[in-house]
């Protein structure tokens, strides 16, 4: 096997369990949600986001959610935005000048 080669599947290797691991993560996450006390919320905005993994004439990457509501536990008001476990939507225009 070439030295490529290897270095190669290495890569592979390492890219799925990284992949690996934000799912366990994930699903570690959404198992603690389960025993969150539920409450109401109204949405306050809604919409979605082109997010660019490359310039923008590639065309879009992923479409991510951006939602903000408000809610109250306990009697005390809360404002919050979407909170996503496994991914961050960057976009990479974010980063270029």
């Amino acid at each position: 096997m070439a030295v490529s080669e290897a270095t190669g599947t290495l890569g592979g290797s390492l890219l799925l369990l990284q992949d690996a691991t934000k799912e366990y993560n994930a699903r570690l996450q959404y198992a603690q949600t389960q025993s969150w006390p539920a409450t109401e919320a109204v949405v306050v905005s809604a919409e979605v986001d082109c997010v660019h993994y490359s310039y923008p004439t590639l065309g879009c990457g992923r479409y991510c959610p951006q939602l903000s509501y408000n809610y109250s536990v306990g009697g005390e008001p809360f404002y919050a935005t979407n909170q996503v476990f496994d991914f961050k939507c960057v976009n990479v225009a974010d980063f270029v000048n």
